[in-house]
């Protein structure tokens, strides 16, 4: 273990868009979503347009949480009612290491 007054700098990342839903204390409401998790492919069809991309940032495809958020939207009703904050795993892990979200 590192002596913490030796630690300057910390850097946590991470690949792509996996994330989870949680409800208002935190807890997960569901298991993750991983970033390459297929289910939205009817839903980047049906949303994914340049506009939504220029606007977001994310292309039409399954890898952006956008869409799967929009599957969940139509499958899972029940959990995004309850949803009060969604974290990927950048932050995540932040939230773990500090007790802060940001």
């Amino acid at each position: 273990m590192a002596d913490r007054a030796s630690v300057t700098a910390i850097c946590v990342t991470h690949q792509r868009e996996t994330f989870v839903c949680m409800d208002e204390d935190d807890q997960p409401l569901r298991l993750a979503i991983l970033w390459m998790d297929g289910r939205a492919g009817s839903e980047v069809s049906r949303y994914g347009t340049e506009h939504i991309e220029a606007l977001s940032g994310k292309p039409a495809d399954i890898t952006p949480a956008l869409y799967k958020l929009l599957w969940l939207r139509e499958y899972e009703p029940e959990t995004m009612a309850r949803c009060r904050r969604i974290a990927d795993v950048h932050t995540y892990l932040v939230h773990a290491m500090t007790g802060c979200w940001v």
